[in-house]
């Protein structure tokens, strides 16, 4: 029976990868929490320290800003890793469909080349039986494109909900650079821990 045209071979089929989704869900979980655990140390540690007045003020207000802003960073990160194991796991079930198919053409003596397309082994019988075992071919030819065709499907639509869940991210904390200490002697100094700002 003729090949599936529009989806990879079967071997890349047989193997599609979904380890790379289980790794980035437990990156981002591990970066939402380290993340969350030292916005929230920083905002603690300016309700605690004994400081009063309105740059006391400005420091609580932006730490508190900044917990909320890693806050809803967490969220996202966290749908992100959710919808990456999800689309791990509806994979991996595809992935086994398309395998139980193969293996069902293969157990009835048929050949599932790597174009997908599936011939039968069995040589001779009446005209009749070999009607019936091509159409049997025909059968399982299709339910094993139907099948890859699902698989690829599955996986762009698991590669939509990632992008969406992750999207924009990256711009919830704008690079902004450092403070600058007013010139002395006509020098221009970052503001770091060890300089001492007027």
């Amino acid at each position: 029976m003729a090949a599936v045209a529009g989806v990879p071979g079967l071997s890349a089929l047989l193997a599609w990868p979904t380890e790379h989704l289980t790794e980035a869900a437990d990156h981002w979980d591990t970066v939402s929490e380290r993340s969350y655990g030292a916005a929230h140390q920083v905002w603690g540690d300016a309700l605690s320290v004994d400081w009063r007045g309105e740059a006391a003020d400005a420091l609580r207000s932006a730490t508190h800003a900044d917990m909320q802003t890693t806050s809803a960073a967490v969220d996202q990160l966290q749908a992100a890793a959710s919808a990456a194991r999800n689309g791990a796991s509806d994979l991996d079930a595809a992935r086994a469909r398309m395998r139980y198919a193969v293996d069902d053409a293969r157990a009835a003596n048929f050949e599932v080349g790597e174009d997908l397309s599936v011939t039968d082994r069995m040589a001779g019988g009446s005209a009749a039986q070999r009607a019936a075992r091509q159409a049997a071919a025909r059968a399982f030819a299709g339910d094993i494109g139907q099948r890859a065709a699902q698989l690829v499907s599955l996986d762009a639509q698991v590669a939509g909900k990632v992008s969406a869940a992750i999207a924009g991210v990256a711009d919830s904390f704008p690079q902004t650079p450092p403070p600058v200490v007013p010139p002395i002697d006509g020098q221009v100094r970052l503001v770091d821990n060890h300089t001492f700002k007027q």
